[in-house]
């Protein structure tokens, strides 16, 4: 039963990935692009329950303006140490005229959750899938093996 459970979760996470990626997509059909300026790298504090260790990833702020005119900024969700960019970089942005909700037009801040999650859900309903069919082959195949010796001591 946990090899099912874990082929339901893992297609379940492929499938979720998939649809992440496909907005994404579709999101990004959508916007306009911009040339944007890191302002700032805000840090963000992450404690280690383990050894209350405390590690610091930092996001960058980006300003950028629009095509009419007007100038927003956003904050990365994707947050790293040693920081990704530097205060000055310029990098493309990809943004909604109505809203401004934008994001860093590169892979990883666009596709990469979609993508790891695809990933670790279809490993996983793979590898269940294989132990799954295996559960019911193994068995036969060594049932019948010891089958076959068992009529062959008894002719003997």
């Amino acid at each position: 039963m946990k090899w099912f459970t874990a082929f339901v979760v893992g297609t379940a996470m492929a499938i979720i990935g998939i649809m992440i990626a496909k907005d994404t997509y579709q999101w990004l059909r959508q916007a306009r692009s911009a040339t944007g300026t890191v302002i700032e790298l805000v840090p963000r504090e992450n404690r280690n329950n383990r050894d209350h260790a405390v590690n610091t990833t930092y996001a960058p702020r980006i300003r950028y303006t629009a095509q009419d005119g007007t100038q927003h900024e956003l904050l990365s969700s994707i947050a790293s140490s040693p920081p990704a960019y530097v205060v000055g970089q310029t990098v493309r942005v990809a943004y909604h005229e109505g809203s401004y909700q934008g994001r860093i037009l590169t892979f990883g801040e666009c596709f990469g959750f979609a993508v790891g999650l695809t990933i670790i859900g279809t490993g996983c309903a793979v590898l269940s899938a294989v132990f799954l069919i295996g559960q019911q082959i193994v068995p036969r195949v060594y049932l019948e093996r010891a089958s076959a010796m068992a009529i062959r001591s008894e002719s003997s």
